[in-house]
């Protein structure tokens, strides 16, 4: 047989290309055996809506996350959240989102969505997750959030003050207060503030800052001078998120001796009482004449 220089060079690289497979080893993919697990944020502690995470309605965004322990980038096909609000009697679903590949922690993998609350405070979320692997199967998981609504009082020289009250007192410098009463806010995410009126004119409108922290609760105070006697109007408000809440509203008269504190359902109690007084009084006169 009389082969050409093309021939026996084609004949060469055959013999090559499957003789040499004789002698290279196959590929072997190893995966590893350490036991595999999904957390989710919201997490199993608010897996009831009844138990929701309390979120600040000052944050502009939400960080919902899934923590991928014992699994590789490569074994993850999708992860998502599903996101519904509560309408008082219906979920209503706002949408499916994809989380993306954020960072690793030690062994876990995070990944995440921000999403924006949409409501104002009240407003109930369910999170319900999924995540689906290649070879461990699909994890599934639901937690709620809900927008926190604002707990607290203001005070006036120690005083409560609420819609009802009326202060009497004996110096022109009041300090404001103002106390919150629930935990999970940030002392810069509450602004309040008062507006002091004489009559229907504006006198100032008082900013409190943040004082301190009580046992985890944020108090605020602020101090004003009246600048004459008289009887003022104080409006309390507080700005938390996008809203504005009106929380005081009282008159405050400088001029007695001492600091009391009475409040407008007391007045009338006393008006009342000289009025049964001033009947029984005037049957006397009737009588007597």
């Amino acid at each position: 047989m009389n082969l050409n220089i093309f021939q026996l060079l084609g004949l060469a690289m055959v013999i090559f290309a499957f003789g040499a497979q004789v002698f290279i080893p196959g590929s072997v993919v190893y995966y590893s055996t350490v036991s595999s697990s999904v957390s989710f944020i919201p997490n199993a502690s608010t897996t009831s809506p009844n138990n929701p995470l309390q979120y600040p309605a000052s944050s502009p965004y939400f960080p919902a996350q899934a923590v991928l322990s014992g699994i590789s980038q490569l074994e993850v096909l999708n992860v998502s959240v599903q996101i519904s609000q509560w309408s008082g009697s219906v979920w209503n679903l706002i949408g499916t989102y994809p989380l993306s590949y954020g960072t690793t922690t030690g062994a876990s993998l995070v990944y995440g969505y921000l999403f924006a609350p949409l409501g104002s405070p009240g407003s109930l979320y369910a999170f319900s997750f999924s995540v689906v692997t290649t070879d461990l199967g699909s994890f599934a998981g639901i937690g709620y959030i809900q927008i926190a609504t604002l707990s607290g009082y203001f005070s006036i020289n120690g005083f409560p003050a609420t819609n009802t009250t009326f202060l009497r007192v004996s110096n022109p410098l009041l300090t404001f207060t103002y106390n919150i009463t629930q935990t999970g806010f940030s002392s810069g995410s509450i602004t309040p503030y008062v507006i002091v009126k004489n009559g229907t004119t504006q006198l100032a409108q008082v900013t409190m800052a943040f004082q301190s922290l009580n046992n985890g609760y944020f108090i605020y105070s602020a101090t004003y001078t009246l600048p004459s006697s008289g009887t003022y109007t104080m409006s309390g408000f507080v700005t938390y998120g996008s809203q504005t809440y009106q929380q005081m509203n009282i008159v405050s008269d400088w001029g007695s001796a001492n600091l009391t504190s009475m409040s407008f359902t007391d007045i009338y109690v006393v008006i009342g009482l000289f009025g049964v007084a001033f009947i029984f009084l005037g049957a006397r006169k009737k009588k007597e004449s």
